[in-house]
This record gives C-alpha cells, structure tokens and sequence, in this order.
C-alpha cells in the first residue's frame, strides 16, 4: 500500500491471509517455510505527527525446526499481536518508531518482521523435557539419559577398588 493513500485514506483496515511468499524474506534461522500469514489489523495515520499506527493481530503458520532436537516441527500456529507505529518521513533518528523507506508500506514484509522478531530463537515444543547430549553427540530425553547412567560407575569411587583390605 502506498505512502499517498494511506495518507488520504487516514483509517485503512486489513483482512487479508496470504499463501505466497517466494518474494519475501525471512530472516530466522529456525522458521524453514511460512504456510499461511492472515493479517486482521487497522492503520491509522496520524497527519500532526506524520506516524502509521498499526494496531490488530497476525495469525502464522509455519514450519520450524525444534532448537532443542533438531527435528521439523510442521504446522505450527501463532498470534501474534500487532502493536507498532511507523514514520515514513524522518530527519532524525527516532528510536521508538519504525522507519519505512521508500513510499510503500508493504504490509505481509513487516507482518513478516513481526512474525520473526515474536518466534523466540529457541523455538521448541518440548518444554517440559530436559534434554541430554552424551559424549557421542547423542540426544537423549531425561528417562533415557537416567537409563544410561544407571549402571555406570561414578569415577572418583575407582580409587577404592584399587584398595585392598586385610580381613
């Protein structure tokens, strides 16, 4: 959408989901594919402080990798609510706002930003399990590991068994 008619519109509402996103970047190592973006938002532009308010939420699909096994977790869903104001004409370097370069603002590009600065960089759905790593590089759930240390000898008790005691 552009600068000028967001301009002459001052209240324009969004309801739109999106399928296609060959043209776009998503910068997040984890997120390997977007199935769906639906944006429900209103943008409100503020003529005194030359400011676009965005304010709705963003639905998202995707597919990830978990961060804590490596795995593809598939069809993933978030909300993602949509809070931020932007400035299209800007002098100064304003740290509390967005800038949009250029005249268009491309609404699915900075839900897309959204979406990458909400997904955390550990992004997981095993919460609740710990997860172990042996000395082979092997990933192991907290009863499998328990397992694997059971049997084994904790090493500083060895220099007891090279004791030899008198009867």
């Amino acid at each position: 959408m552009f600068k000028k008619e967001i301009e002459l519109k001052k209240n324009v509402t969004i309801n739109q989901t999106y399928h296609q996103f060959e043209n776009y970047q998503v910068n997040h190592d984890l997120i390997t594919k977007l199935n769906e973006v639906s944006i429900n938002a209103t943008l409100v532009y503020h003529d005194s402080i030359k400011t676009l308010e965005v304010k709705g939420e963003i639905g998202v699909n995707f597919d990830a990798i978990d961060a804590r096994d490596g795995k593809q977790l598939k069809d993933n869903s978030e909300t993602i609510a949509w809070n931020e104001q932007y400035l299209f004409d800007t002098d100064e370097n304003e740290p509390d706002y967005n800038i949009v370069f250029g005249e268009e603002f491309d609404e699915l590009q900075y839900a897309i930003d959204e979406i990458v600065l909400n997904i955390p960089i550990n992004f997981t759905r095993n919460y609740g399990k710990i997860t172990f790593v042996n000395e082979f590089g092997e990933y192991f759930d907290e009863e499998e590991f328990a397992k694997s240390q059971e049997n084994k000898m904790d090493p500083r008790w060895e220099k007891l068994n090279e004791l030899k005691f008198k009867k």
